[in-house]
């Protein structure tokens, strides 16, 4: 993009651009030399086009550059979707075969969910909410939580699993029992009260004794 130097704004810019109208899940793959000269600049644009949907991986040609540093920055980076998996370094030209095989190998693995990733879902009893990664989620992997913060009232747990850059939901919430919720009890001619000692989730049982019920 400019002769001589290694600024990385611009072909982010430019892959963010053409990305922009997909409805798959994509892969960026950035070529570069050493150290980025707009550092700042470039690390917007890479937060901007995985927060897209799209993965980034880097590879990069280190010659005398500091690894360790490049490692690092590149890895800072690509976080959202990778980290230090996604970046793959090569002392020179000459030594590019040497990483090929590795860098071909994840530009094939599925596109994992990056951190944010929204789903729409329908609960029990027609409640909604729309439910969002807090990790970013490699495919195949998944992330639980708890059905109380989404549908209140409701226990149990709500899986999200990646899947080629896509959340799969499936939940267990079913309505609970709060804490001192009374029922009739008819023992004979006789009836009382009884009521739940604490919070009983679905399918949960409580025995109480008839003496606390049904006096005699």
């Amino acid at each position: 993009y400019e002769a001589g130097g290694r600024k990385l704004e611009a072909p982010l810019k430019n892959a963010r651009s053409i990305l922009a109208n997909s409805a798959v899940a994509s892969t960026v793959l950035l070529i570069t030399v050493g150290l980025p000269e707009d550092e700042a600049k470039a690390k917007v644009q890479a937060l901007k086009i995985q927060a897209d949907g799209s993965r980034l991986i880097l590879l990069v040609i280190g010659g005398k550059t500091n690894v360790a540093a490049m490692v690092n920055l590149y890895a800072e980076m690509a976080k959202p979707t990778g980290g230090k998996n996604n970046v793959f370094i090569a002392t020179s030209f000459d030594a590019l075969s040497t990483v090929l095989p590795a860098v071909l190998s994840t530009v094939k693995l599925p596109c994992p969910c990056i951190i944010g990733t929204k789903i729409f879902l329908l609960g029990p009893r027609n409640m909604t909410a729309i439910i969002s990664t807090s990790v970013p989620l490699a495919h195949g992997a998944a992330e639980v939580k708890d059905c109380e913060t989404f549908f209140p009232g409701h226990a149990g747990t709500i899986k999200l699993t990646c899947s080629s850059g896509k959340l799969l939901p499936a939940y267990t919430c079913a309505q609970f029992c709060p804490k001192a919720v009374k029922a009739k009890v008819s023992v004979g001619t006789l009836a009382g009260l009884a009521h739940t000692k604490g919070r009983l989730n679905s399918g949960v049982a409580e025995k109480v004794l008839c003496k606390d019920v049904v006096p005699g």
